[in-house]
C-alpha cells in the first residue's frame, strides 16, 4: 500500500533524491530497480535537475509532486491519496493526474479523496459521495446522474430572498429545487419548455433576476441534491 496524505511526509533538509533513496530502501527497493524507479518518477514529474536540492527549496507545487512520488515509488498494488492537488498551479495539476493515470492503468488500485468535484469527474471509475461522514451515494458518474434524472440544471441569482423564490416555485411543478439560499438558486427543469414560463413568474412578482446559467447534469448538482448545501469540509 502507498499512502500520500494531505501534509507534505518528507524530510525537507534533504534532497528530493535523498528523500526517495530513504523511502524507496523502507519499501524494500535497493540497487538497480531503487535507482530506475527514482530515475522515472524525477523524469516524469519533471524534477530531473533538481534533485539535489533540499526540498526546503521546493515550490508548493514541486513538494507536491514529490510527496505523490513517495508513496508511487514501490508500485503499490493499492494507493491512497488524500487532495493532492490542493494548492497548485494547473500545469503541476495536470501532471500529478497524468502519473495518477498511468499508475492507474498499470493495475494500481486508487481511492482519492478530494473536494474538487471536477477531479472526481474527471479521475474516478466509481465515486462515493460523503457528508457527515456517511456515504450518500457510491456509483459510477452516469449513475449517480440518474439521481437527480435526465433534466438540465438552472443557476438563478439575483436581488431575491429564498422566501421570494419559494413563493413562486410553490405552484410552478415544473421545476425542483436542489439548493436555495439568499440571491442564488439552483433547479432541476426542463430548460426549453420551462425556463421561459418560470422567468415571466419573476417578473409578474417583480423579483429581480441577474442571471441564468443551464447546463447538463454534473457530479455538483448530484452533491446538492443529495446533501443541499454547497461543498464544506
Amino acid at each position: 500500500m502507498g499512502v500520500v496524505p494531505q501534509d507534505m511526509a518528507f524530510y525537507e533538509d534533504l534532497s528530493a533524491r535523498e528523500n526517495l533513496f530513504f523511502w524507496g530502501k523502507l519499501q524494500g527497493l535497493s540497487g538497480k530497480i531503487l535507482e530506475e524507479r527514482i530515475q522515472y518518477y524525477l523524469d516524469k514529474t519533471g524534477l530531473r535537475g533538481r534533485e539535489k536540492e533540499p526540498l526546503k527549496k521546493y515550490s508548493g507545487g514541486m513538494k507536491r509532486r514529490i510527496n505523490l512520488i513517495i508513496g508511487l515509488i514501490h508500485e503499490p498494488k493499492l494507493l491512497l491519496l488524500d487532495e493532492p492537488t490542493i494548492g497548485i498551479d494547473v500545469q503541476t495539476r495536470l501532471n500529478i493526474y497524468e502519473v495518477i493515470k498511468e499508475a492507474s492503468a498499470r493495475g494500481t488500485t486508487i481511492l482519492y479523496t478530494t473536494h474538487n468535484l471536477q477531479e472526481a469527474e474527471d479521475l474516478c471509475h466509481r465515486i462515493a459521495i460523503m457528508d457527515q461522514g456517511k456515504i450518500l451515494a457510491l456509483g459510477t458518474l452516469s449513475e449517480l446522474i440518474r439521481i437527480v434524472g435526465e433534466k438540465d440544471i438552472a443557476l438563478v441569482s439575483g436581488r431575491f430572498s429564498a422566501d421570494e423564490v419559494r413563493g413562486v416555485l410553490g405552484s410552478f411543478q415544473e421545476a425542483e429545487i436542489l439548493s436555495l439560499e439568499e440571491r442564488k438558486v439552483m433547479l432541476s427543469l426542463e430548460a426549453s419548455k420551462s425556463m421561459p414560463l418560470l422567468l415571466e413568474e419573476f417578473f409578474k412578482r417583480n423579483i429581480h433576476v441577474e442571471d441564468v446559467s443551464i447546463k447538463q447534469p454534473n457530479l455538483e448538482s448530484v452533491f446538492l441534491c443529495l446533501t443541499g448545501k454547497e461543498l464544506r469540509e
